[in-house]
């Protein structure tokens, strides 16, 4: 949690805002939230926050200073934060997507800069979108061999994450029930 509070101050900075801004953000993050409550147990919620909010800084400072080092601790992020919490993975295109799309702006200014085109120039457009793209492919992959290689030592199935996925079952009434009425999930009891 103190780490986040850090990495809060370290994102509004680099954002443009002052460092006393930073600052009295990550206390708010930090004093005034449920992170406080969660800073004092073993959850995984603070350390899956942590890292998907350091997945978003390392994209964003990628498209600010460049750089594949900021891909791959930002894949790395991003991929250890489906380990950490199983539905991340469903954040894992939104990451994907806000990386596509800075590749494809700075593509598109890079061209717009080009009045003649060199021979080749369409290659190294499409190299330049492809590098960084397998490069946080790679380092999300990273992370995901490693769930694969825990569930398969665990359960003895790869994709058996111990979360029980009946509730999208086919069942529509069995799937309202679990999730409205369930004590283990349901919204009016369990919540």
């Amino acid at each position: 949690t103190a780490a986040t509070a850090l990495l809060i101050l370290m994102f509004a900075e680099r954002l443009g805002f002052t460092p006393f801004t930073g600052v009295v953000t990550g206390l708010v993050f930090g004093l005034a939230t449920s992170a406080f409550v969660y800073a004092k147990y073993l959850f995984s919620e603070p350390l899956a926050g942590f890292l998907l909010l350091l997945a978003g800084y390392m994209l964003f400072a990628y498209r600010q200073e460049g750089g594949l080092g900021h891909l791959v601790i930002g894949g790395l992020a991003a991929g250890l934060a489906v380990l950490t919490r199983a539905n991340n993975l469903f954040l894992l295109p939104v990451f994907g997507g806000y990386l596509l799309w800075i590749l494809l702006k700075e593509a598109g200014s890079e061209a717009a800069q080009q009045e003649v085109k060199a021979p080749g120039a369409s290659w190294r457009m499409v190299s330049g979108l492809i590098r960084p793209m397998l490069t946080f492919g790679i380092a999300v992959a990273l992370s995901g061999a490693i769930l694969l290689a825990y569930n398969g030592l665990r359960s003895g199935n790869p994709l058996q994450t111990g979360y029980d996925l009946t509730l999208f079952s086919t069942n529509i009434l069995l799937g309202l029930y679990k999730l409205l009425l369930s004590p283990l999930r349901g919204f009016f009891i369990y919540s």
